[in-house]
């Protein structure tokens, strides 16, 4: 018609949709990545607890180009998708059952006997509560301090995730509080 081939045609749009492809790269990219984040990845939903960076927070809202996340006091963080995109992400919800440990020192004073009963009681306490523990529990001398204290470990499992923290953190006052009572049962002081 006007003497332009197809491939004339083709050739100039194919220009001008580089040229575009170049000058706009560096807004494409970031929405590109958040794309492929949200819809390809999709680490989290809306109310699953992750922890990014150390920082422990829960999904508010998923948008395109950014997640609103709530800290620990409602403080809301506002963090790019193309930024998330390069992060490791631990989401609690998604996480199986998790484990958990719990230190204390007691005074190297303390008689053999009454260590073996302290531990003994410790464990049974676990084993007997078998809505919130696992039965396999481990208990340890981890360490020695101060040429005078004992600290031992209680490696435990939960009987859930740490999804619902409050729950967590209730179970973990009740262990304790659990603890604290026998190790005064057997009249055995707790070093700090």
């Amino acid at each position: 018609m006007l003497g332009i081939t197809t491939e004339e045609v083709l050739l100039v749009a194919s220009t001008q949709v580089l040229l575009l492809a170049f000058i706009f790269r560096d807004t494409l990219k970031p929405i590109i990545q958040s794309i492929v984040f949200i819809f390809i990845t999709h680490p989290f939903d809306v109310g699953d607890r992750c922890q990014i960076d150390g920082v422990q927070m829960v999904v508010e809202e998923i948008g395109i180009l950014n997640t609103i996340f709530l800290g620990h006091d409602n403080e809301k963080i506002i963090i790019p998708n193309s930024v998330l995109a390069n992060k490791a992400i631990c989401n609690f919800y998604l996480s199986p059952d998790m484990g958990d440990e719990i230190e204390f020192c007691v005074h190297m004073a303390t008689p053999v006997e009454k260590i073996d009963m302290m531990k003994q009681k410790i464990l049974s306490s676990i084993k007997n509560n078998k809505k919130h523990w696992y039965p396999e529990t481990e208990m340890v001398c981890k360490d020695i301090e101060d040429s005078n204290t004992l600290r031992f470990k209680v490696s435990l499992k939960h009987k859930m995730n740490y999804q619902d923290i409050k729950e967590r953190g209730n179970r973990r006052s009740h262990l304790l509080h659990e603890i604290t009572n026998i190790l005064r049962e057997l009249e055995i002081n707790q070093l700090p």
